[in-house]
């Protein structure tokens, strides 16, 4: 077994003191200037080059002894908008958020100091290995998606990329159990928001109004049919409608209604069918309850899917490193992740690592008020991010066909997510 674990052991309080920080100061999506600040001033302290891209984050680069491929490893840093509990499943927590409606409820304090925590292993052990690390810290995943601006900075300053790698904390894994999924890891996302326009009236004449909740309960209906009418059993997909607003009072018949919703994918062609059942559904609809409508369907966020070869080459390096004790087969994730962005260009890896202990209450769902971590799981996190780097940079691994064959800037405009960042 190597001794990578060993070496990331050494800083095991270091990680737990950044977590904490993070934690403690948690900041919004593209609104992570001080949690920046912080990046960068550690970075520095370990003579990591690195350089703060303007409303992206953090792009920093470990040169090894000799010329080679490169490796981006990456974390993202952004908090939600949401009020933390002070307790866990159990009692307590360790540390909470002194912000308020602002708290990291998915792990992305602990994916940024494992991420710092591999660094400092990284930047000893550079001699050991040819090739490079980039280390990307991005801000805005949960909502406004920066790392683009981080893409236009790769593609301007004709960075080459050769792999990917990133971990996500998961609440049903046990701590430090690492599942390294081949093939599907993380949903697409398709969201989608309907005004329905009708006519307002009184309650006791519904047939002088145009009832715009008569016409969501049949789009809603039709909807929930999705599934079963047209999509395979064999494929992985859901659809639901998490929020409706419309009326004001028992006896009123409200003049609209504003629904949205999602779906999660794996497959492109099924979110491109979806939307446009979404607009025949809505617009024959309202055209039978005579409202009229506006259906606002934004870029669809591709699903994660892990390269075989990567995923492979992954599953012995990170069980080489951290035992195969902590190694275990996991579901795919129905949930989504801005790290699409980057495996849809380049060959990558993308693995959960599981932060679940019943006795000191962690394992509350993601984005729950009481979800918090176990913190045994950062030196097995930081681990995985050394043993992939330094694995792949050494191995004869080559996926340079498998790579996005167009350009970034025509990857995010084939899926409209260039945001402008591009123009």
């Amino acid at each position: 077994m190597d001794r990578i674990l060993e070496d990331v052991k050494k800083y095991k309080e270091y990680m737990v003191e950044m977590r904490r920080y993070f934690h403690r100061h948690p900041e919004l999506s593209g609104q992570e200037l001080k949690t920046i600040e912080r990046i960068s001033q550690e970075l520095g302290e370990m003579g990591i080059e690195h350089q703060v891209i303007e409303d992206g984050g953090i792009l920093a680069e470990i040169r090894g002894s000799a010329s080679g491929k490169t490796v981006l490893l990456r974390a993202d840093v952004d908090a939600l908008p949401v009020q933390e509990s002070e307790c866990n499943l159990a009692g307590p927590k360790a540390v909470v958020s002194e912000n308020k409606n602002a708290a990291h409820l998915c792990g992305h304090d602990a994916h940024t100091a494992m991420l710092l925590g591999a660094a400092k292993v990284l930047q000893e052990r550079r001699e050991e290995f040819p090739g490079r690390v980039l280390l990307v810290f991005e801000r805005g995943e949960e909502a406004t998606y920066n790392l683009v601006h981080i893409m236009k900075y790769i593609q301007e300053h004709n960075i080459e990329i050769d792999t990917g790698f990133g971990c996500h904390v998961a609440n049903f894994l046990e701590t430090g159990k690492t599942a390294v999924q081949i093939g599907p890891a993380f949903a697409g996302y398709l969201s989608f928001t309907v005004r329905i326009i009708g006519t307002g009236g009184h309650g006791s004449r519904p047939d002088e109004a145009r009832n715009p909740i008569d016409c969501f309960a049949a789009i809603a209906g039709e909807i929930n049919c999705y599934r079963t009418k047209y999509i395979s059993p064999f494929e992985p997909f859901s659809i639901s409608i998490g929020s409706v607003h419309g009326g004001s009072a028992e006896n009123i018949i409200p003049g609209e209604v504003v629904f949205s919703g999602s779906c999660r994918i794996f497959n492109i062609e099924t979110a491109d069918m979806i939307a446009e059942r979404l607009r025949a559904t809505v617009k024959n609809m309202c055209a039978e309850f005579e409202c009229t409508s506006e259906i606002e369907i934004p870029p669809i966020m591709v699903p994660v899917i892990n390269h075989r070869d990567c995923a492979e080459l992954a599953k012995r390096a990170i069980e080489n490193a951290v035992g195969s004790k902590h190694m275990v087969d996991s579901e795919a994730w129905m949930g989504s992740e801005s790290f699409s962005m980057i495996s849809s260009l380049w060959p990558s890896v993308f693995i959960s690592l599981g932060i679940k202990n019943d006795k000191k209450g962690t394992g509350a769902p993601h984005h729950n008020s009481m979800f918090d971590i176990d913190e045994e799981a950062l030196p097995i996190g930081a681990a995985a991010h050394v043993a992939y780097a330094t694995a792949f940079l050494s191995s004869s691994l080559d996926p340079k066909e498998d790579r996005y064959a167009g350009t970034i800037e025509e990857f995010h405009r084939s899926l409209q997510m260039d945001f402008g960042v591009f123009d």
